[in-house]
């Protein structure tokens, strides 16, 4: 078995990469970092964008450490502008600059601008999480465009009999997220994704402007702090359960969070890296805010949680399966001012 690698975000303060790269160049292979916000949309809100002397300095430090350096173009809407010349234009000259400075790959979203790209560029092409690739039909039309690498979709992580088609139906890289936390099938994925396409490129103002832009987030996240059965069927994947996803021929992680302070990036990496995490499961969850008052969670009383539900053909037969292991780990202690599940 092929020795898993993990790829991890940078979040553009001072110091991010340098203590990445320093700390962590031995267990990773790949950092990867949104293009700058004049550029175009990218798949997560920002602290702080980069610009195009900085991406350059990261890509020489990343492969002075012998790093990968990827280069996030992955917003899931660009409102049409993408179809217009002047975009057009500003992405094949960035995507030359990347070229120049021997950027590693870019992460897409959209099969437009995947073309688009390739026409112009041999770049390594990642396809990002959003283009919701849960199946060997997707994976395939995306190889056959021309595509190096697939994030694969959250709804997947639970679903070994789907894993193990898609991974014998392309012979590419394929990856996975561990630390999302998504719910499962959730009916809100399409607006958030491009809600934040959308609000990654605004600044502090105008994001002040949209009001409760991140609504989709601060839902998902309640939902799963205070319905365990939710949380258990979530696409959430701990660190001790990685060799599960390995056994299936997956060994690339991807830790996200990349608008995560550094230290967090830096302890949740190492959580992974060790495969064993003695606190609060929600500490590793890249959603910002879980909210610890309202649920606590060992991460241990999670033992056998993945394995025991790595498998569903229905979602009330996955309900079973979920309630059926929250009593028997008794994990209703766990879990305040909620009602009896039955």
């Amino acid at each position: 078995m092929a020795k898993s690698r993990f790829c991890v975000g940078l979040n553009g303060r001072p110091g991010n990469i340098e203590h990445i790269l320093d700390n962590y160049s031995r267990d990773i292979y790949e950092v990867f970092i949104a293009a700058p916000a004049n550029i175009c949309p990218s798949g997560r809100w920002e602290y702080s964008h980069v610009k195009k002397n900085e991406i350059k300095k990261q890509a020489v430090l990343a492969h002075k450490h012998k790093v990968r350096y990827n280069v996030l173009m992955n917003g899931a809407c660009a409102g049409g502008m993408q179809f217009s010349s002047s975009f057009q234009k500003k992405i094949i000259n960035f995507v030359k600059f990347l070229d120049e400075i021997k950027t590693d790959s870019v992460t897409l979203v959209d099969p437009f601008l995947m073309d688009l790209i390739r026409q112009h560029s041999d770049i390594h092409i990642i396809a990002g999480n959003s283009t919701q690739v849960s199946e060997p039909i997707r994976a395939q039309r995306l190889v056959a465009r021309g595509v190096n690498r697939i994030v694969l979709h959250q709804n997947v992580n639970r679903n070994f009999e789907m894993l193990k088609k898609i991974r014998a139906s392309v012979d590419i890289e394929l990856e996975i997220i561990p630390n999302q936390g998504c719910l499962l099938q959730c009916e809100f994925s399409i607006q958030h994704i491009n809600m934040v396409s959308h609000v990654s490129i605004f600044t502090p103002e105008e994001r002040k402007i949209l009001g409760d832009f991140d609504y989709a987030i601060k839902r998902c996240r309640k939902i799963r702090q205070t319905d365990p059965i939710e949380f258990l069927m979530s696409s959430f994947i701990r660190p001790e359960d990685l060799y599960l996803y390995e056994g299936l021929g997956y060994n690339i992680f991807k830790i996200a969070g990349r608008n995560r302070s550094t230290e967090w990036m830096s302890n949740c990496l190492s959580t992974y890296l060790k495969r064993s995490y003695e606190g609060n499961v929600f500490d590793l969850s890249c959603q910002i805010g879980e909210d610890k008052v309202i649920s606590f969670l060992p991460n241990k009383s999670l033992d056998g949680w993945c394995q025991y539900m790595g498998s569903f053909k229905d979602l009330e037969g996955f309900k079973k399966r979920a309630k059926e292991f929250y009593k028997m780990k008794k994990l209703q202690y766990f879990w305040k001012d909620i009602k009896e599940i039955k």
